[in-house]
């Protein structure tokens, strides 16, 4: 399992995806949605039957943390995925993202 927590070093407090990503919260739910929906696509056979009604229902409690890259979103195993194929993972690079980005690059 994994726990993220992610702090503004420059303050010294965390950070949660909100100050990260620009966006309405809807938004925001909808690129997460459709970042592991399009993992599911990859590998149909890690994920457990009726995943999408459970992506729906767990999809606030997504955990993040940041890369020099981009950002990775990250569920627990066994939520969506069987749990010998560990936690489930996609990252949301910066490049090509920047305007959802704003917060971190423009402030």
């Amino acid at each position: 399992e994994v726990y993220a927590d992610v702090y503004d070093l420059s303050v010294g407090l965390p950070l949660y995806a909100d100050e990260v990503v620009t966006g309405e919260d809807a938004d925001i739910l909808q690129i997460i949605f459709l970042g592991f929906t399009s993992v599911a696509e990859q590998y149909p056979e890690r994920f457990v039957d009726g995943y999408v009604d459970i992506l729906n229902s767990v999809i606030g409690t997504t955990e993040f943390y940041l890369t020099d890259e981009g950002m990775t979103f990250v569920l627990q195993p066994g939520i969506v995925t069987y749990s010998e194929y560990g936690i489930l993972t996609f990252d949301m690079p910066f490049e090509n993202n920047e305007a959802y980005f704003a917060k971190i690059f423009y402030q």
